[in-house]
Order: structure tokens, then C-alpha cells, then sequence
């Protein structure tokens, strides 16, 4: 992951837990202005170091912005910490900015055989620094990136009600320091993202590697749901990679209610996962692959992806953007790819919606390609412009794609 020059990095550690819960640690009681020009860095700062001296902590942060030189860096294994943003009267929030690429916050545990401790953030704006898309960009193609807030080897996480604007790299990614092949007890027991906008996050490099508005993996069960993510991509001239990502060893996702606007290669990735997910009730929109699904673990559990609206709605055709995922094979996009061998447990695909709006860029020659023997693919609806009279669905012969799934074709 990016990081800032380390000399101006200040880590914060805690192996062993201290005192007993206090009172709310208040930022502008050490010294913090949030008037948006003072370097709040110090205070924020000195913040954290005495809430980490408390088995249980709580940071408040009022209404003002606070400009912080560099990125907030909190590690700690086994205590509880939640930072909270308290909102003006007209229900604003808080905002913490930074005037260089870098993250904000960055929380980080250790990576252990059972996860320990737990991070809570509410009521905050995040503000990065990031230029549009420009081959002069300074990170384009490259490893290194950036995350408004980022959370490692926690065996809990709570973000809810938080804005994350112009980050190059992720939005909000909660992870393992190693997302692979490490002891089942190492992943966190519950993650909970809600409520929360992302916006004009994106990032591009030819491997694929990172460029999202959520990123969650390494879960036992998570709920994420009613956060918005959107890519302007007429301000940030290139998409980012995936609006939401479930990935690696992640299993019983509650994905419900998000809303992907525009502005991501496709708008939901689910990937290595042990399933058990219900993806529900979302708007996956801007690109024309809403979801793309790439499983491959052999005990996998049922997953149902239902009710979703999803379409190529805000790709815009005026934009020639560099595209990911099969920039050599257009017609691979579709709105959904199951990419998966069989696998002991199904996905379910039923009652979606999908709808390719002649107004907007759609690639693919289909609406639905999958080779998959664990697809169960049922009562879904395809709805066409005139343009598109003759969009296909690919399955394989091993796919069961059964009744009621309807085509539909409108004279836009």
C-alpha cells in the first residue's frame, strides 16, 4: 500500500491494554483548531496516543475542518477505539483534509490465529488530494496507493456515516494484512459499513490491483448497506476499478440497499470468497458489467444474488477511458459474468433486473455470459433499447438457466 515518507509518519503502537475507559478524548482540548489552515496533525496526534493508553477510548472530533499534514496512523492489538465526529446544528459533519496523496487513516492490528480488538468510526468527512486522470499522474501504473480509511487485523469494524472524497486508490478497505492462506480465527468476526458516500475515489494500474470504492475481505459475516459510491468521471477523466469488492476468504456478506452511481470498470466483484452472501436490493449502475462473480473455493455456500437493478445507465459514450477487464474481448462484458467450476454450494440469480439504456456505452454482445454449473440463473428481466435488438445471453451447457427469465425490448 502507498504510504508517506516514513520520517513524517507517525505510528502509534500498543501491545498490552493499560487503564480502564475514561471520559471522550476532545481533539480541540489538545490544541486542534479545525478552521481549516492550522496543521491539526500534533493534536490529532497526542489524541490518539492517550486514547491508546485506555483499554476502551473514544475520540471526539466537532464540527470544523481540520487540516492534517500527514496521515493519522492508530495501531493497537486488543483495545476498543471509535472515533466520532459530532455534527452543527444543521447536521454537517466534521471534515479531516489532507493536501497531498497519502491516506488519512490508517488503522492497523496484528495478525494473529484469533483477531483481537476493534475500531469504530462515525460522522466524519475524509477529504484526499488526488488530480484527474493525465499520463503525467504521478501513481498511474504504478503499486503504490492510497485509502481514506483503511483498517487491518481487527476483530471488529464499524463505519457508518462517513464521506470519503478524492483518494487515488480505496475508498474504505478492511482486510488482513495477508488476504490469503492464513488461519480462519485471523479474520474478523464482524464488519459493518453503512451509511457512508464515496465519491471521486478511483485508481488504475495494468494489474488490476486497486481503484475501489469499498473493499471488504477476511470476514466471517459483514453487513454492508445504503452507501453510495460515485466516480465523476467527467471531473476524474478515468474509472476506477470496482465500485464494490467482496473478496478473499469473506463469507455471510450482507450486501442491501448501496447504490454504485457511475464510474467503475464494473460495479460489483465477488472473489475467492467462502460464500454464504445475499446480495440484495442494489443499484449497480455506470459500466456495462454490473456484477462479475469469480468463485472458486470447493465447499463454497449458497449465495443469492436477487432484486437488483443493474445497468450501463451513466457510462457515458462520450468518454474513450482505459478499460480493465477484457479490454481485448469487448463482447465478454456483459451486465453479469459468472466465471466459477462447479462448486458444492449455488448462486443463486433471481429476480434482477437489467436494463442496457441506449442513451449510455454499452461493449458487450450479451446481457448475461456464464459457463458456470453453480449458476442457478431464474426469473430475471432484460430490458433493451432499439439499438440492441440482438443482445444475446451466453450459457453454458452445465449453467441451469430456467424458467422466467424474460427479454424485453423498448423503443426508447
Amino acid at each position: 500500500m502507498g504510504k508517506n515518507n516514513k520520517i513524517y509518519s507517525f505510528v502509534l503502537f500498543l501491545s498490552f491494554v493499560f487503564l480502564n475507559a475514561q471520559n471522550p478524548i476532545n481533539v480541540k482540548k489538545y490544541g486542534a483548531k479545525g478552521d481549516g489552515k492550522s496543521d491539526d496533525y500534533p493534536a490529532f496526534v497526542q489524541a490518539i496516543n492517550d486514547a491508546i493508553k485506555q483499554k476502551n477510548s473514544e475520540i471526539t472530533i466537532p464540527y470544523g475542518t481540520y487540516f492534517v499534514s500527514h496521515a493519522l496512523e492508530i495501531q493497537y492489538v486488543d483495545n476498543t477505539m471509535k472515533i466520532k465526529g459530532l455534527k452543527d446544528s444543521k447536521g454537517k459533519l466534521p471534515i479531516i483534509k489532507i493536501n497531498k496523496y497519502s491516506d488519512i487513516i490508517s488503522v492497523k492490528g496484528q495478525l494473529l490465529s484469533q483477531s483481537k480488538g476493534e475500531f469504530e468510526i462515525e460522522n466524519v468527512e475524509l477529504q484526499g488530494y488526488n488530480e484527474a486522470y493525465s499520463e503525467k499522474h504521478p501513481y498511474i501504473d504504478q503499486k503504490k496507493w492510497f485509502a481514506g480509511i483503511q483498517v487491518q487485523d481487527k476483530n471488529k469494524v464499524k463505519i457508518n456515516n462517513v464521506i470519503v472524497k478524492d483518494i487515488y486508490g480505496e475508498g474504505i478497505i478492511v482486510v488482513n494484512s495477508q488476504r490469503t492462506d492464513i488461519p480462519l480465527g485471523a479474520r474478523a468476526d464482524m464488519v459493518e459499513i453503512t451509511n457512508c458516500k464515496v465519491l471521486d475515489v478511483w485508481g488504475f494500474n495494468k494489474d488490476d490491483d486497486y481503484g475501489d470504492g469499498l473493499y471488504v475481505s477476511n470476514v466471517v459475516k459483514a453487513n454492508v448497506s445504503n452507501n453510495y459510491i460515485k466516480n465523476n468521471t467527467k471531473k476524474t477523466k478515468q474509472l476506477g476499478r470496482v465500485g464494490i469488492v467482496v473478496e478473499y476468504m469473506a463469507e455471510n456478506v450482507s450486501l442491501t440497499n448501496n447504490f454504485v452511481d457511475e464510474g467503475y470498470d464494473r460495479a460489483f466483484h465477488l472473489e475467492a470468497s467462502y460464500g454464504g452472501h445475499v446480495v440484495e436490493n442494489n443499484k449497480f449502475y455506470g459500466s456495462d458489467v454490473a456484477i462479475i462473480i469469480a468463485e472458486n473455493y470447493e465447499n463454497y455456500k449458497d449465495t443469492y444474488i436477487k432484486n437488483n437493478i443493474l445497468s450501463n445507465k451513466n457510462f457515458r459514450k462520450d468518454e474513450s477511458m482505459k478499460l480493465l477487464l477484457a479490454k481485448d474481448l469487448l463482447y465478454y462484458r456483459n451486465l453479469i459474468i459468472v466465471n466459477t467450476p462447479v462448486l458444492k454450494g449455488k448462486i443463486h440469480i433471481s429476480n434482477n433486473k437489467l436494463i442496457i439504456d441506449d442513451n449510455f456505452k454499452y461493449n458487450g454482445a450479451g446481457a448475461i455470459n456464464s459457463n458456470s454449473g453453480s449458476a442457478d440463473i431464474f426469473s430475471n428481466t432484460i430490458e433493451v433499447g432499439k439499438e440492441f435488438d440482438k443482445i444475446e445471453v451466453f450459457i453454458g451447457p452445465k449453467v441451469n438457466f430456467k424458467y422466467n427469465n424474460s427479454l424485453i425490448k423498448k423503443n426508447n
